[in-house]
């Protein structure tokens, strides 16, 4: 199955299988959750994912705080970056990571 490629040299979902995933993962209460839009893009090579994961560092939005009044990153190695994000009365925050797939397997 050939993958379709999309801007930023992603592609959609298709045989992926040596590429590249840039995935947001939310703390919610006592777990965290990985956002599934995060999902749905590969990327080529892990400098295209390095980059994807730091402009979602940048620009990702959680369902709080309502009012941010600043956010920090903080880089984790080459392929994680924590996210603080300053609101009125709390933080929030949220990981980007880089992962390569190493294997997709259909039901």
């Amino acid at each position: 199955m050939q993958a379709k490629t999309e801007q930023n040299g992603r592609e959609r979902r298709a045989e992926r299988t040596g590429r590249w995933l840039a995935v947001v993962e939310e703390s919610q209460g006592r777990g965290d959750r990985v956002l599934a839009e995060s999902l749905e893009w590969a990327y080529e090579d892990r400098d295209a994912a390095q980059a994807a994961a730091l402009e979602l560092a940048r620009t990702h939005t959680m369902p709080g705080p309502l009012s941010p009044q600043a956010r920090i990153i903080t880089r984790d190695g080459d392929d994680c970056y924590r996210v603080y994000v300053q609101g009125r009365t709390s933080i929030f925050h949220f990981t980007v990571r880089v992962l390569q797939i190493a294997q997709i397997r259909a039901r």
